[in-house]
């Protein structure tokens, strides 16, 4: 019961800090602690879908959609943006529970929660198709 209720308090002061604008997963690996990543192959992208192919969009928040790719598989979904709002967006992709977001300009808010629920989130391009995109992750700049 001790042991539980001092791994809660490290969870919560790693939760306040990073409210506080420093990372989540910096900080519990500080504290000799493993961050809460969601077990997925997945990566989501913003996308504009206008219904016959997708391309890479770099407003979040007023995108149609993200796609989900998985890496292992290759198979793809894609999760519409029906309020088109950056709340409802962000809610959105932590609901899909991605590992990693492929994205264009993200508010310092959204890229906050996003890190907190540990998706790792980056800055995408306009020069790349959407597989070169996730292909190429690792190289892209983080958000």
């Amino acid at each position: 019961m001790e042991i539980c209720l001092i791994e809660l308090k490290v969870r919560h002061v790693a939760n306040t800090l990073s409210l506080l604008g420093y990372d989540k997963i910096l900080v519990l690996s500080m504290l000799g602690r493993t961050p809460e990543v969601p077990a997925s192959s997945w990566t989501a992208v913003t996308v504009i879908d206008d219904g016959s192919k997708q391309m890479f969009c770099p407003f979040f928040g007023k995108c149609d959609g993200v796609l989900l790719i998985d890496s292992n598989t290759g198979s793809r979904k894609i999760l519409r943006n029906e309020c088109h709002t950056v709340e409802s967006f962000c809610q959105l992709v932590m609901k899909a529970r991605p590992s990693r977001l492929i994205c264009g300009f993200v508010g310092e808010v959204e890229k906050r929660k996003l890190r907190t629920a540990g998706i790792d989130v980056r800055l995408g391009s306009f020069a790349c198709s959407l597989d070169e995109l996730v292909a190429c992750f690792c190289d892209l700049p983080a958000a």
